[in-house]
């Protein structure tokens, strides 16, 4: 509460629909680079030796 109090600009900035479609768009690039990260780390050779040697 006091620090909301005391940043009443990002306050503002959250309850604006603009930054709620930009954090939208965060999270599926976030979950899409994710994504990519897991297949290609399980497309990689050390990786599945690491995953076979456990």
């Amino acid at each position: 509460m006091l620090a909301t109090s005391r940043f009443p600009p990002l306050r503002e900035m959250v309850n604006t629909s603009s930054s709620r479609i930009i954090f939208s768009i965060l999270s599926c690039w976030i979950l899409m680079m994710w994504k990519e990260v897991l297949m290609l780390s399980s497309g990689l050779p050390f990786f599945r030796i690491e995953t076979s040697g456990t």
